[in-house]
């Protein structure tokens, strides 16, 4: 227990000096699971990695490990916690592919590059899609070219057409998102 401990101890250390070094994430995982790390220490080390520095892709990363999608609120959790990077660092892709990787989760689809019609979207989920749209068109008022947040009202206002979801979110003229579908 104490040289997994310590061995945990030297990854943390050697991931705050070099984020990215994959061999360190590999071990510190293997560590973890030879630890029996709970799910929660996990998100509360990769969050404050994010915290340093929103373009830590490898934390990012490693959430899509440990947080439990299967729950919406947990998923609502890390939307929140996206959007904070998102308003900071519009321009950051980091940020918006993480993001991408979370309504994927609720819609339960593997790539936006869909036809198929969604399985049914809960009430819950439904709403989640539109809050994000709102967050993507007050972003917009903010920083009027945002390529990024362009991109994820299209995969945004994809999920709304294949998922049957009643807004008018994206009825605003000036997005011209509708006929991108």
């Amino acid at each position: 227990e104490i040289e997994l401990s310590s061995e945990l101890a030297l990854c943390d250390k050697f991931l705050a000096l070099d984020e990215r070094n994959f061999h360190c994430w590999n071990y510190r995982s293997f560590i973890a699971k030879e630890k029996a790390l709970d799910r929660t220490d996990e998100i509360k080390f990769t969050t404050s990695l994010i915290e340093r520095n929103f373009s830590n892709y490898s934390a990012w990363h490693k959430r899509t490990q440990v947080v439990n999608t299967d729950d919406l609120q947990d998923i609502r959790s890390e939307l929140d916690l996206v959007w904070n990077a998102i308003f900071t660092e519009p321009a950051d892709q980091t940020c918006w592919i993480y993001h991408q990787w979370l309504v994927l989760r609720i819609v339960k689809k593997e790539s936006i590059f869909f036809s198929d019609p969604f399985p049914p979207l809960s009430k819950e989920a439904k709403a989640i899609i539109s809050e994000q749209i709102q967050m993507c068109k007050d972003l917009l008022e903010l920083e009027e070219v945002s390529k990024w947040a362009t991109f994820a009202l299209l995969y945004l206002a994809k999920i709304v057409k294949f998922g049957e979801i009643e807004t008018d979110l994206l009825e605003d003229p000036d997005l011209e998102i509708g006929s991108l579908c």
